[in-house]
């Protein structure tokens, strides 16, 4: 059975586009009301987004740790995955994933040397989609549709990491804890 994957009274734009657009609509609006609530005085909306950093890079990290810990437990599975797929040097590259996935995921959460880890992961992603994630090399279909979405679920999370990359971890991490107490503050 196919999902029919357009919005209802949109013919020929999917569902994604759809939500994407209405994101950007959502978030312009959110952006807003953002600068009226600081033109007034109010430092809510600083407390709020170091409270969303937080959350977002616990659960960005938490998309790479668990990931990390299946490739341990399933091994042999994602050898037969990547070997599938084409990778080269697994031999390397597989422990080398586990290890980057590991360390900068648990280094996202915590805010330690966020900038960095983001910025890395964010690459790693990229790499991993554009080996794993195809879609341009399957024939119209559900696996296609599959590895359609799985290629841009990942374009997205690309591009919160290089937000935090850009941006920093917020007050919430160790980046921040060691550069008052460098500071003497």
């Amino acid at each position: 059975m196919m999902l029919d994957n357009t919005a209802p009274g949109l013919p020929n734009i999917g569902i994604d586009v759809f939500c994407g657009f209405l994101y950007f609509f959502v978030s312009d609006t959110l952006l807003l009301l953002d600068d009226v609530i600081r033109q007034q005085g109010n430092h809510m909306p600083i407390a709020i987004e170091n409270t969303c950093l937080l959350i977002g890079r616990f659960l960005l990290g938490l998309y790479f740790i668990l990931p990390g810990i299946s490739k341990i437990t399933g091994y042999e599975g994602t050898v037969a995955y990547m070997e599938a797929h084409n990778v080269p040097m697994i031999s390397a590259l597989l422990p080398l994933t586990i290890v980057m996935q590991l360390a900068l995921g648990a280094a996202l959460i915590v805010g330690f040397r966020g900038k960095p880890a983001a910025f890395f992961l964010a690459g790693l992603t990229l790499v991993i989609s554009l080996y794993m994630h195809n879609f341009w090399d399957f024939s119209e279909g559900m696996e296609r549709n599959h590895e359609t979405q799985n290629f841009f679920k990942n374009m997205g999370i690309t591009a919160g990491l290089l937000m935090v990359a850009a941006l920093g971890t917020g007050r919430f991490s160790i980046d921040i804890y060691l550069a008052k107490r460098a500071a003497g503050a």
